[in-house]
């Protein structure tokens, strides 16, 4: 069933992450109230996230790339996550908190701005997956931490993973996931 799932998924996604590229991290008319915040993971792979500056601060959108380890065959994944909210998730007292959470998967992203030049976290993705002999079984990270700056718009980061899924959340709060690879 995942595997059509991704299947379906991948014309969807590959539309889906371009705007998300294209639209949800690239300044618009309104630049002066949003930021990008570009960095590494501690598994040495790039993210990067879209700050909204006004009305106390949202998280809008995210993009990650992360090595995911499956827990019975030990294989080795790697991962693009992207994320798009409207309105976004807030940002108190300099903290958030991303979270997402559909049947298969899992993703969370947590930070703190430690002033106006750095931004520390942690970020978790897990999904479930069928193995070559169709048994299930969890795959994940291992919860990596990140650190980030804010950059130029321009400066962008471009991803070489093989596994893809984009979580959207619309301003009602209902979540969609699309996943491919």
């Amino acid at each position: 069933m995942l595997r059509q799932r991704v299947r379906r998924g991948r014309a969807v996604l590959v539309a889906s992450l371009l705007a998300l590229m294209v639209v949800g991290l690239v300044p618009t008319a309104r630049a002066a109230e949003t930021a990008i915040w570009r960095g590494r993971t501690s598994q040495t792979l790039p993210m990067k996230f879209l700050v909204q500056t006004e009305s106390g601060g949202r998280i809008k959108a995210g993009a990650f790339e992360l090595k995911l380890r499956c827990g019975k065959t030990g294989e080795v994944q790697r991962w693009f996550v992207g994320f798009f909210a409207d309105p976004g998730f807030r940002i108190v007292d300099g903290e958030f908190e991303v979270d997402f959470k559909d049947p298969f998967a899992h993703f969370r992203f947590a930070g703190t701005f430690l002033s106006p030049t750095a931004a520390t976290g942690t970020v978790d993705f897990l999904i479930a997956e069928l193995t070559p002999d169709d048994q299930a079984q969890l795959c994940g990270p291992g919860a990596p931490t990140w650190n980030a700056e804010p950059v130029p718009a321009d400066e962008d980061t471009p991803t070489t993973a093989t596994h893809r899924i984009q979580f959207r959340m619309d301003a009602r709060g209902r979540v969609t996931t699309t996943v491919t690879s």
